[in-house]
Parts: structure tokens; C-alpha cells; sequence
């Protein structure tokens, strides 16, 4: 069977891209393209620290010059997987999920290196809106706790005035999102002069 792997690796969903030992850029797939927004042309004889991607890692620390994993994999052999953002050509980070490999020709010699990228644009972008919901949701149960809180003190002093309850329980619950709702115990509510 012959295969076209140059044909398949074009079209992979992950980006790719391989280097020689001297991580001069030799081959950038497609979606290497649509992820970071530099052609085959922009990148090819380039080396790739050199102010292509500018990977950094989550907390920021630069890696193309000392701490660069296609390097380490390259000179070690040890594949090595990471969450990391590149610069995109119009100058905005990416999150992706790169993975490394070394490069052997048929004799076993070391020359270079293969390094597959994943774009997490679209799960941060998912974790944030749940991350969101989150805080919507326990400002919801907050309320809620509030409006069971004057009920409760209304239930305990029928001559309490209601805007009096309500201003000792949004002093008490002012509507923190760290609350923890779950941890509550709403069997044992007292009323809010004991509060």
C-alpha cells in the first residue's frame, strides 16, 4: 500500500511542525496555519525561537531560549507534553496542548524534532462560561438564602418591620460569591436577632 504521510499530516486537526537539530522550521502543516496565523512561507528557514511563537508557559516564564521542551525532547529523546501559549501572527496568546517527539532518519541518528499542537481556545473559553454560570448560579442561591432568611425573621417577630430583617440579613450575607451554600445548614436557621 503507498501512502501520501505528507498528504495526511497536512491535514491533521493539530497543528505540526518539524525542525532539524538546529530547530531551523522544515515542515508546517495547516492547521499549524489557522492556529497561529503564519503561513508555511512566514515560518520555513526560520529557527523557531526566533520570535515566531514566543511560548510561554502558564505563569508566563519564556521558554523558546532555555526552557523549550522540542529542544530537551531533541537532545534527550524523552517526549514531552505541556499546556503552553504561543503568539498568534495579529500578536494575541493561544492556549494549546503541545506534545514533542524526536526525529530519527533510517539509520537511527537524531535529526530533530516534531512538535503537535492542540488549540484550547475552545475549552478555556467552555471553562470560563461555566466558571461564569458558577458565579450566577450561587448569586441565585444567595438570594434565595436571603429571601428565606426574611421570611424566617418575619416568621419568628411578626412585629418586626420587614425592612429591618432585610437589612440585618444583607449585612450578614452580603452576597459574597465564596459562600458556601452546600455547607449550610439550613435546619438550623435561627432568627436574626441571634445572628
Amino acid at each position: 500500500m503507498d501512502i501520501n504521510y505528507q498528504d495526511l499530516i497536512g491535514h491533521i486537526f493539530d497543528g505540526l511542525y518539524l525542525v532539524d537539530k538546529k530547530r531551523t522550521i522544515i515542515y508546517w502543516n495547516r492547521s499549524a496555519e489557522r492556529i497561529t496565523g503564519y503561513t508555511m512561507d512566514d515560518v520555513a528557514g526560520r529557527a523557531c525561537y526566533e520570535n515566531i511563537l514566543v511560548h510561554v508557559d502558564t505563569m508566563g516564564t519564556g521558554l523558546c531560549r532555555r526552557l523549550c521542551p522540542l529542544a530537551a525532547t531533541i537532545k534527550d529523546g524523552k517526549p514531552r507534553d505541556a499546556e503552553l501559549y504561543l503568539r498568534h501572527k495579529d500578536g494575541h496568546r493561544v492556549p494549546v496542548w503541545v506534545r514533542t517527539a524526536q526525529l530519527k532518519d533510517s539509520k537511527g541518528q537524531v535529526v530533530g524534532g516534531a512538535e503537535l499542537f492542540s488549540d484550547l481556545s475552545a475549552n478555556n473559553a467552555i471553562a470560563n462560561k461555566i466558571e461564569e454560570l458558577e458565579r450566577h448560579r450561587n448569586r441565585n442561591r444567595i438570594a434565595h438564602l436571603h429571601a428565606f432568611h426574611i421570611l424566617q425573621c418575619l416568621k419568628f417577630n411578626a412585629r418586626r418591620q420587614p425592612v429591618a430583617c432585610h437589612s440585618q440579613v444583607s449585612h450578614r450575607f452580603d452576597f459574597d460569591p465564596d459562600f458556601d451554600l452546600d455547607a449550610f445548614d439550613r435546619t438550623r436557621v435561627l432568627p436574626l436577632e441571634v445572628l
